[in-house]
């Protein structure tokens, strides 16, 4: 594993980015302690790149680490690193671990907002680059909002339960029970009342547990917390789960939790990053309302850094127009910023975790993170 993540070699030259960024991305699994897993095939992975692995969902969800490849079989996914793993990652099932490429620029200068793809419960959901000059957000905005677990679905006409959230624990769930999925929000229970609320998405800290009809007990629960506060683990936003039904209709659904994004470069300036959730749709009348996801992780490295908005916020969950209860709201995410100097005009929602000064790349080295 490399410890610490460098800004990068800028093999990949100056680039100008917009719209959706794209980076090889697949399924890995591979033991801690050894050189070698196993990943997706087709990725044309090249000796000395760099790769992010990360757990990103089941047993020791949130983990990862930076390596570098020291060969890969484009036929058969077995691939090398330079040093051995520090963590297990495990792919299959519930668990679900996956390789990115972290592509090494000199310079970065953004067209348009620029959005990873959705994780899809394999892969997804994730940006990360390095740059071994200045990121220039020219007044634009990298968005991973509602790009990490999925909020529960409604269920169908017979459920007594809607779906949980997706979450580190696993998939979403249908028609079990109440409980939190990891950091994914619990199910509202059907009641005669009007359906129970959803509860929302958990990270930075648990979601809320949705609203309760009286004499009930089956309101969703509020995703578990994720991560840590130096995103040394780091994990979507809980998914927000499914309002309960009422005698006649289905609950409203949840929302999506937010992504992670993580950069890497010498210098950045002038835009923003957003790992936000949606705020929650209404029920058609006396359905409980879905949680709203949590927000995402952003994890930030440089030199120096001046005029950034960052936010991973969870969106405001509706209130039902009958009887239905309310769903959760959706925990914030979490963000860290590591710096030589104190960042100039930086807003974050919420208050990041700032690292200033003390680091080796701060003078004439560049370490290697």
């Amino acid at each position: 594993m490399i410890q610490q993540v460098t800004f990068g070699s800028g093999k990949d030259g100056n680039v100008e980015l917009s719209g959706t960024y794209v980076s090889k991305n697949g399924s890995f699994s591979g033991t801690s302690g050894s050189n070698s897993g196993t990943a997706s095939t087709g990725l044309s992975l090249s000796v000395n790149d760099l790769v992010l692995l990360h757990q990103s969902r089941g047993s020791n969800a949130g983990v990862f680490e930076v390596c570098q490849v020291a060969s890969y079989d484009n036929t058969t996914g077995a691939i090398t690193f330079t040093s051995n793993l520090s963590n297990t990652y495990t792919d299959s099932g519930n668990n679900q671990a996956q390789i990115y490429l972290i592509k090494e620029y000199s310079h970065v200068k953004l067209n348009a907002n620029i959005s990873p793809s959705a994780w899809d419960g394999n892969v997804g959901g994730i940006l990360a680059i390095a740059c071994s000059g200045e990121f220039d957000y020219n007044g634009f905005t990298v968005v991973a909002d509602n790009l990490g677990f999925r909020g529960g679905a409604a269920g169908s006409n017979s459920d007594q339960y809607g779906d949980s959230g997706e979450g580190t624990a696993g998939a979403s769930f249908n028609n079990v029970n109440n409980a939190a999925n990891g950091n994914g929000g619990g199910a509202g229970l059907q009641a005669l009342q009007g359906g129970n609320g959803g509860g929302g998405g958990g990270n930075n800290s648990a979601g809320t547990t949705g609203g309760v009809q009286p004499a009930n007990s089956g309101a969703g629960v509020g995703g578990n917390i994720s991560g840590n506060s130096q995103l040394t683990n780091m994990t979507f936003g809980g998914g927000g789960g499914t309002g309960g039904r009422s005698v006649s209709n289905n609950g409203a659904g949840g929302t999506n939790g937010g992504g992670i994004v993580i950069i890497f470069a010498s210098s950045m300036k002038n835009g923003a990053i957003s790992s936000n959730s949606n705020n929650g749709p209404t029920s058609a009348g006396n359905e409980g309302t879905g949680g709203t996801g949590a927000g995402g992780s952003i994890l930030l490295v440089s030199r120096s850094m001046v005029n950034m908005t960052l936010s991973a916020v969870a969106g405001e969950p509706a209130t039902s127009p009958g009887s239905g209860k309310k769903g959760g709201k959706g925990s914030e995410g979490r963000i860290v910023v590591s710096c030589c100097s104190s960042p100039v005009n930086l807003v974050s929602s919420p208050t990041p975790t700032k690292n200033v000064g003390g680091f080796s790349f701060c003078g004439s080295a560049v370490q290697i993170l």
